[in-house]
């Protein structure tokens, strides 16, 4: 019998993307292009996310408004242009952001921002106010790792690669689907769970999200990542009973990071360099009659005034200079 793919409660998801939309309250400064360059004058930009759901952006020269809102896959951004100062700007244009946020740093279509401020007038209560400080689901933590261990991480923790030269760290970002056989049923297939993961380095986070999965046969199980090999080893809790949803809280990843080992490359075997010193042995010739030199050993012929010295070889042929006496 085969079953259908693990969905979880849409009610579920709903209040995840409220989370991720109440994670995004206060004011938020770009700090970085997404070359890794700073933003000149003309290009710095702020974004002011209220409690409305409404957001101001602040550009060089113009000021803009929209409704802001995280799409069912909570891995994007969906703005709608309610006005802007710009007359060449028209009300209801659509956006569609890719987006990543932890903490206080966030992505948007690889722009990466500073939360410098919370949002003017929000009205917050204590827990919702540390939530916009935190990754979704997991209270800000970190574990420190060492490449080739294996390390577990729960949803939003992210793992730090204490002995990698670029500081190097993953994060176990969300869960995309979960369509493992139920416990109890016979299935086609095992089914698999699949993730998205971020990294980092030197303290910086980098878009995009990155999908893994848990299926071991899966390309995708492994993923190359700058300079590291990033398995996705295991996924905790397994299946339950048919029709029972795991809260996205309650994942579990265990993770493995090496080195990527790269290929030396063949180095080239140095061809001898000539030298241009004759030797000492000088050879007397006779005329009309062959004779074997060695390179560039000279031979002198006195009945011709001549001396003849071998100085490069072509396709197995003694060629030669001749300098008069």
């Amino acid at each position: 019998m085969a079953c259908a793919p693990g969905v979880s409660d849409p009610a579920q998801s709903l209040s995840e993307n409220k989370e991720r939309a109440m994670q995004l309250l206060g004011k938020w400064e770009l700090v970085q292009l997404t070359d890794g360059s700073a933003p000149e004058s003309h290009q710095r930009r702020a974004m002011t996310f209220a409690d409305d759901g409404t957001v101001t952006v602040d550009l060089w020269e113009h000021q803009l408004k929209y409704t802001y809102a995280v799409t069912p896959d909570p891995d994007h951004l969906r703005l709608v242009r309610i006005s802007s100062t710009n007359p060449n700007d028209k009300p209801g244009e659509v956006f569609t952001l890719t987006l990543v946020i932890r903490g206080d740093e966030m992505s948007l279509n690889g722009n990466r921002y500073k939360r410098t401020a919370l949002a003017s007038g929000a009205t917050l209560t204590p827990a919702q106010a540390a939530a916009t400080r935190r990754p979704m689901s997991t209270p800000g933590a970190e574990v420190t790792a060492q490449l080739g261990e294996n390390v577990e991480l729960r949803m939003g923790q992210t793992a730090k690669f204490i002995d990698s030269p670029d500081q190097f760290g993953i994060t176990f970002y969300q869960v995309n689907e979960d369509s493992r056989c139920p416990q109890g049923v016979t299935c086609v297939w095992a089914g698999q769970v699949r993730i998205g993961i971020t990294f980092e380095t030197n303290g910086l986070m980098h878009p995009p999200i990155l999908e893994m999965t848990s299926n071991p046969t899966d390309p995708l199980n492994k993923r190359v990542i700058e300079s590291y090999l990033v398995e996705f080893v295991e996924i905790q809790p397994p299946s339950g009973p048919p029709g029972a949803t795991i809260a996205q809280t309650e994942y579990v990843g265990t993770f493995r990071v090496t080195p990527v080992q790269s290929t030396p490359v063949p180095q080239a075997t140095p061809v001898p360099q000539a030298t241009t010193t004759p030797l000492s042995n000088a050879l007397t010739g006779t005329l009309d009659e062959p004779i074997t030199v060695k390179w560039f050993q000279t031979v002198d012929y006195p009945q011709a005034e001549m001396t003849l010295q071998s100085s490069t070889t072509m396709r197995h042929c003694w060629c030669a200079t001749v300098t008069p006496l």
